[in-house]
């Protein structure tokens, strides 16, 4: 009868990186979508196209970075398991696996 019953589990409840994770992979998305936009349907032998915006690039390249470490934490943290936490992971490695993808071409070709 000894036993001590005030011993319980805290769990985490912030939701901080969970929702930095989605907002990241969804700024992530978009910025991927508007680079594919930029570029043009057709390639013309002799035509000028248009390059991206390196800012674009950059920031495309930051945010995915950015939410793949806050996905991580999130998962070290152990936070709360939520539709965000699990829709962030998903769009994060979807984005960091076009982006790899991407770079990996772009020195093959």
């Amino acid at each position: 009868m000894n036993e001590i019953l005030d011993d319980f589990e805290v769990q985490n409840s912030r939701r901080i990186f969970s929702k930095l994770s989605l907002m990241n992979s969804l700024m992530t998305f978009g910025l991927i979508f508007y680079l594919l936009y930029i570029f043009p349907r057709a390639i013309i032998e002799g035509r000028v196209h248009p390059e991206p915006p390196i800012i674009t690039m950059r920031l495309t390249l930051l945010f995915s970075l950015c939410g793949m470490i806050a996905t991580i934490i999130s998962f070290v943290k152990k936070e709360q398991s939520n539709w965000v936490k699990w829709v962030g992971a998903a769009i994060n490695a979807l984005c960091f696996l076009i982006l790899l993808g991407s770079i990996i071409f772009a020195r093959i070709v």
